[in-house]
Formats: C-alpha cells, structure tokens, sequence
C-alpha cells in the first residue's frame, strides 16, 4: 500500500484563514476541482468558506482516511 501524507487540521485552517476565497484548503486537501470552483467563485461568494470553517476537521478526518463503512460520515456520505 502505498504512503499517503496525512493532512493536517491546523495548516487546513491556516490555508482557509488567509486563502479561503482561492481555495487553497481544498487544493491542499487534494481536491483540485473543488479548489477550481472557489478560486472561480470567490469562495463561492464567501458563503463557501464560512462552511468549510465550521467543517474542516471533519473534511479533514474524511481525506485523511478514517471514514468507515460503518460510519455514517457527513463529508464523505458513507
């Protein structure tokens, strides 16, 4: 299996505090065409990112993997 980097709370935070209108959290989180659509947008007019600041670990938690198939997870749908 091959390694894959972690993500980290605190740098998503950062990314979203400074560049949230660009969509940086998203393209640091590996979501390149969700980080397209808000650098398009403007964080989706500012609404978008007001979002993801109240739910960023929990993208966090999905990408980092720890979503289950028991699990109901909001972010990832599972």
């Amino acid at each position: 299996m091959a390694y894959v980097e972690r993500k980290s709370v605190f740098w998503s935070y950062m990314f979203l505090i400074v560049f949230g209108l660009f969509g940086a959290h998203q393209f640091y989180l590996g979501r390149p065409w969700v980080g397209l659509f808000y650098l398009l947008t403007g964080g989706v007019c500012g609404l978008g990112v007001i979002f993801d600041f109240f739910t960023l670990p929990l993208q966090v938690w999905s990408v980092n993997g720890n979503c289950t198939k028991n699990h109901h997870c909001c972010t990832c749908g599972r």
